[in-house]
C-alpha cells in the first residue's frame, strides 16, 4: 500500500474549518499547499489528493478539481456527481490501495477533512504530515486531531509569518525510519533484559506542545 503524507493549516485551538469553509484567508498558505502537492520529479507524473466528501463540498466551485493533481473523493454516495477525473473510493484503504497500482502517482497527499485526519494519522503508511500552525483562534467547529503518534519528529520549521495581522508557521513532521528505532531500542536497553523490559507503548504528542 503507497505511503502517503497529511497537509493542514490549523488554528490555535487544532480548528480546521468553521461552517464547512476556511474561516480565514492566508495567500501563502495557499500558494505553500499548492507548491508542496504540485511537486513532481517527472514531467509527466502528478500527484495525488484524497479528501472526504465534507472536504470536497468545502472547496469553491471554480477550485473543482485542484488542477494538475489527481482528485480522489472518499464517499458511499453512489450517486455523488463528480466531474470528470475525479475519482471516488468508498474508504481511504481503497485509495491507497488503487493510488499504489498507477505508475504515474509519485506523492499522495490527505488533505481533511475532520474524520479523515483523525483516521489517516494513525495509519503505518503515514510518512509525513505538513501543518500550518495558525496563532490565532476561529471558533472553528472541525478539528485536526490534538494528539500524534510519538513515532514522529519536527524536521523543518519557518520562523513567525505574518499575513493580514495574523501569525503562523509551516512545521513538517516525519516519522522516524523503523531501523532507528530499533538502534535505539538496543542501545537503550541490553540485550539480556528486553523480555523484563518490554518496549514501553506508543503514545501521542501533543501539537501544541511541539511549536
Amino acid at each position: 500500500m503507497k505511503n502517503f503524507s497529511i497537509i493542514a493549516a490549523i488554528d490555535i485551538n487544532m480548528g480546521i474549518t468553521r461552517n464547512g469553509k476556511l474561516p480565514w484567508y492566508l495567500p501563502e498558505d495557499i500558494k505553500y499547499f499548492h507548491r508542496i502537492t504540485k511537486a513532481v520529479d517527472h514531467s509527466n507524473h502528478q500527484n495525488a489528493l484524497i479528501m472526504d466528501q465534507s472536504a470536497w463540498d468545502s472547496l469553491p466551485d471554480h477550485a473543482k478539481p485542484l488542477g494538475d493533481r489527481i482528485n480522489v473523493v472518499l464517499s458511499t454516495d453512489e450517486e455523488l456527481d463528480l466531474p470528470d477525473g475525479v475519482l471516488q473510493f468508498e474508504n481511504l484503504e481503497a485509495a491507497l490501495m488503487a493510488l499504489s497500482t498507477s505508475e504515474i502517482i509519485e506523492e499522495v497527499f490527505v488533505m481533511g477533512g475532520e474524520s479523515l485526519f483523525a483516521e489517516a494519522i494513525l495509519y503505518p503508511n503515514l510518512e509525513r504530515i505538513y501543518l500550518t500552525k495558525i496563532e490565532a483562534d476561529f471558533d472553528c467547529d472541525a478539528f485536526f486531531p490534538d494528539q500524534i503518534p510519538d513515532l514522529f519528529e519536527v524536521i523543518s520549521a519557518t520562523e513567525i509569518l505574518e499575513d493580514e495581522g495574523i501569525e503562523y508557521v509551516f512545521v513538517v513532521l516525519e516519522r522516524t525510519p523503523v531501523e532507528e528505532l530499533e538502534d535505539d531500542e538496543n542501545e537503550a536497553v541490553p540485550a539480556e533484559d528486553d523480555e523484563e523490559n518490554p518496549s514501553p507503548e506508543i503514545t501521542g504528542i501533543n501539537i501544541n506542545q511541539i511549536f
